[in-house]
């Protein structure tokens, strides 16, 4: 400051002429960069600087939310997670981080001086009893503070409205931040996992939905590319099946390419609402969801065992895991290959006059989800003729299944359902259907336990169709949104 106001008095009683008032800047200039350099020198050789560790730029799906970011890959108990600014303010000139495991125990990540410069500490945060106030515990991890304060990641226009934080998350040595959806984990870390569900559904939902005349477009795409094209000769011997048996089963119904997606899709982390195990609830007879949530499996075996045991008893019983049809919009949509693509085949044009070439009746979609049966599991014999449905699909999505492993499709004898009548081993890429209208036939079938010690697991694309314009039309409750898939 003296130097500046010295050039400045100089310049202003006319003591010093242009040109040497600007030699005499450069020369300050160079004087402040030596000062600059040999600062850092002395810094590093005193241990007090460290690599650089820059805010992480991620994919625009991935951008962080304002106060929010993800951690994986830590190797340290505990960390790895969604967190998320805390209301506790600024501290030591930068936002604090919290990430909540319950109501008594989070981790709070913040900026600590020492004397040899700033770092970022992760320590425990606990409540004992029912004592309000909280107590520090260890701390679990220790990282310089040496990212570029001044580095804001490049954003697309329409995220202009999302507040950015002052001072960007940490990005520190061993922790990494997540870039995509697949390095959840395939077992599901539901924070993980609905980081990137819930940006999903902020900004990319929003760009992609189509207007009609001023009004959201609700139907699903026609995905008539998915399937092969079926030959006459094909059809002939389906009309046949169908109407002597009323069982239809076609092989190698997908394209190769969209088979080659679904099984990649499988693959995906999905958060524990997606898969949920299925069970009849032994109170009410009812259906019974469970979402497949780490922290729900020792319920879940209990209900497995239950389910043997109500069998044995001559019961009616179950036991798969399943997509569940009424989870929140959000994940149908971000899950959208099993949920509105499907939708969007199965209601495609081709796939529906294939099926009235074949029944000479026009159906529609009613009820869709996705099944996975493993050791153990099984589901007893019964009938679809409910409600408004009018046939029942199963489109095969394991690879290699052998008789062995169980996991068959028996239908049974109407008139005496001890025996069966007609037995189907799960085969790659084939589509069975079959006919479960009261005034036609009622069509039993079970589907046998899973052997034990089989890893391979039984999956298949499930559910009904009803007559095309029925009055009684099955209908999911509005606050579904199925109109958003």
């Amino acid at each position: 400051l003296p130097l500046w106001l010295f050039f400045l008095v100089c310049l202003i009683v006319k003591q010093i002429d242009m040109a040497r008032l600007l030699v005499g800047f450069a020369l300050f200039l160079l004087f402040h960069v030596a000062v600059e350099v040999a600062l850092v020198g002395i810094n590093v050789a005193e241990g007090n600087v460290f690599d650089s560790f820059d805010y992480v730029e991620t994919p625009s799906l991935a951008i962080p939310r304002a106060g929010e970011f993800l951690l994986s890959g830590a190797g340290k108990i505990g960390v790895d997670g969604l967190w998320e600014r805390w209301s506790g303010g600024i501290h030591n000139e930068n936002f604090q981080y919290q990430h909540v495991h319950n109501e008594t125990y989070r981790l709070l990540m913040f900026v600590h001086k020492t004397e040899k410069g700033e770092w970022w500490n992760i320590q425990e945060v606990m409540r004992v009893g029912d004592n309000i106030r909280e107590r520090f515990g260890k701390v679990l991890y220790g990282a310089p503070l040496t990212y570029d304060k001044t580095h804001v990641p490049q954003l697309p226009q329409d995220l202009i409205a999302f507040e950015i934080a002052s001072s960007p998350a940490p990005a520190l040595s061993d922790l990494r931040v997540c870039d995509s959806v697949w390095d959840c984990g395939f077992n599901g870390n539901d924070a993980c996992i609905d980081y990137f569900v819930n940006l999903f559904t902020d900004y990319e939902f929003l760009e992609q939905l189509l207007w009609t005349h001023g009004k959201y477009n609700q139907f699903c795409e026609d995905n008539s590319h998915w399937m092969r094209d079926i030959t006459q000769k094909e059809l002939a011997q389906f009309r046949d099946d169908f109407f002597f048996k009323g069982i239809v089963s076609i092989p190698d119904l997908l394209s190769p390419k969209a088979f080659s997606n679904l099984q990649i899709a499988l693959q995906q982390p999905v958060h524990s609402l997606f898969w949920q195990a299925s069970f009849v609830d032994t109170r009410t007879n009812d259906a019974m969801l469970v979402p497949r949530h780490p922290a729900k499996l020792e319920e879940i075996e209990r209900n497995r065992l239950n389910q043997h045991k109500l069998r044995d008893q001559g019961k009616y019983a179950y036991s798969f895991t399943r997509t569940a049809s009424l989870i929140p919009a959000k994940y149908r949509r971000f899950y959208k290959l099993f949920h509105g693509d499907m939708r969007g085949w199965l209601d495609s044009n081709k796939m529906q006059d294939m099926l009235t070439e074949i029944t000479n009746r026009k159906y529609e979609l009613s009820v869709l989800f996705t099944s996975r049966y493993k050791s153990g599991d099984f589901l007893d014999r019964h009938s679809d003729s409910v409600q408004t449905r009018k046939i029942a699909f199963t489109m095969h999505l394991t690879n290699h299944w052998r008789l062995e492993y169980g996991g068959l499709l028996f239908f049974l004898d109407p008139s005496n359902w001890d025996t069966a009548k007609d037995v189907f081993v799960p085969k790659r890429n084939s589509f069975t259907f079959f006919d479960v209208s009261e005034e036609r036939r009622v069509s039993p079938h079970m589907v046998t336990e899973v052997s034990s010690g089989i890893s391979h697991e039984r999956i298949a694309v499930t559910g009904w169709m009803q007559y095309r314009g029925e009055k009684d039309k099955f209908k999911f409750p509005k606050e579904v949104g199925w109109e958003f898939d």
